[in-house]
């Protein structure tokens, strides 16, 4: 090659990422995850996408979700004792049944949980990351059900 010959071959391969994102990849990724941080060509400070966490946001995410049964059970309970549902949204399906109840409030925070910890290393509205929001979430439940055992403790039971 002469000196003033551009190589085809180092043009075609700049800036191009030749994988493609097929069924076989997605269901592949969920038994044989690997990706923990970000890629290595981006600057640090970039946010990424991973498909392995380290152990404290499943016990976090596990926590949130034992949590959320609890909440769901004593509220019921408090509302066999003549309480309400001050969320108007959630009482509506309380009104339709325990079960279709159970079954929204625990699908809709699963289904937040999982879009939270999937963003968990960007920035929330430029501000919060999505670990912050996944934290702050378990501390408002643990809050929660101490409030609400507070309120069951005061009923009398005779």
């Amino acid at each position: 090659m002469e000196s003033g010959e551009l190589d085809i071959r180092v043009c075609r391969r700049r800036n191009v990422d030749r994988r493609r994102c097929t069924a076989k990849t997605a269901v592949m990724s969920v038994f044989r995850s690997r990706r923990a941080g970000e890629r290595r060509d981006t600057p640090e400070c970039t946010p990424a996408y991973v498909d392995l966490h380290e152990p404290q946001w499943l016990i976090t995410s596990l926590a949130i979700m034992l949590l959320c049964v609890a909440d769901a059970y004593f509220t019921m309970a408090l509302i066999t004792f003549g309480g309400q549902e001050l969320n108007p949204f959630m009482a509506h399906f309380l009104e339709a049944g325990s079960g279709q109840f159970f079954f929204v409030k625990y699908t809709l925070t699963a289904a937040s949980l999982f879009l939270l910890l999937a963003h968990r290393n960007f920035r929330l509205a430029g501000r919060v990351t999505g670990s912050w929001v996944i934290t702050m979430v378990l501390g408002t439940y643990v809050l929660l059900i101490i409030y609400e055992l507070i309120l069951l403790s005061r009923i009398p039971l005779f």
